[in-house]
């Protein structure tokens, strides 16, 4: 067996099966188990970190696990960068969220501002918002302290009865169950009318949708 060995450093303490000190005394290494205490309610758990104390960045990689402590959220990442003078985590390779309110997001590169409490991605992301949808983004900007995300370019929103609603950009409020979005394209699930030879299809300059009712600016059945 080996004995778990901890260390304080300024801004954290890091426990590990093994720790090494540069002969600087700048950079640590530390080696298996790795848990990652910030004093702002961040921990990190990996199988291999190393701590700049210099820059007071942690950079963390294999089976990386962030808990914000502050609001039990999480992240799983391959590895992951933490610039604690920015409270900021880049975070790259099968990057996985999951909310306390039920939102999932899956991507490969996000970064996550830890004082303002938001999750950013430039890359082609797949996000469940905890009451039945399903969207494809190829960027987003989510506030988990407000429960709502924006994005542009390509969004796709896929409900709980398999129609599907193209945007130009949108708005999601996840605490009211609503999304707003322009220059829709809605194609309806094609046995929605009882016929499954229909395609039936729905074009608007602006929707709002919640979860009872729809609200369609310009609508135009096709």
């Amino acid at each position: 067996f080996s004995l778990a060995q901890n260390l304080s450093a300024d801004e954290f303490d890091i426990t590990a099966s093994n720790i090494k000190i540069h002969k600087d005394s700048e950079k640590i290494l530390a080696e298996g188990n790795v848990l990652i205490i910030s004093q702002d309610g961040i921990t990190i758990e990996s199988e291999i970190a190393t701590y700049d104390k210099k820059e007071n960045i942690i950079d963390a990689k294999d089976s990386v696990k962030i808990i914000d402590t502050k609001t039990k959220d999480q992240f799983t990442s391959d590895k992951i960068q933490y610039f604690k003078n920015k409270e900021e985590i880049l975070a790259e390779g099968n990057v996985f969220f999951k909310g306390t309110d039920g939102v999932t997001i899956t991507t490969e590169v996000a970064s996550y501002d830890s004082k303002n409490q938001i999750i950013k991605s430039d890359q082609s992301t797949k996000m469940n918002d905890g009451f039945g949808n399903s969207v494809l983004l190829n960027m987003f900007s989510y506030s988990t302290k407000n429960g709502s995300l924006r994005s542009k370019g390509y969004v796709k929103v896929t409900d709980k009865y398999e129609n599907k609603y193209f945007f130009d950009d949108i708005f999601i409020d996840i605490k009211r169950k609503k999304m707003a979005g322009s220059n829709l394209k809605l194609k309806f699930k094609k046995d929605l009318f009882g016929n499954f030879e229909n395609d039936p299809r729905l074009v608007g300059n602006s929707a709002v949708i919640t979860e009872n009712k729809s609200y369609i600016e310009g609508g135009v059945f096709t």
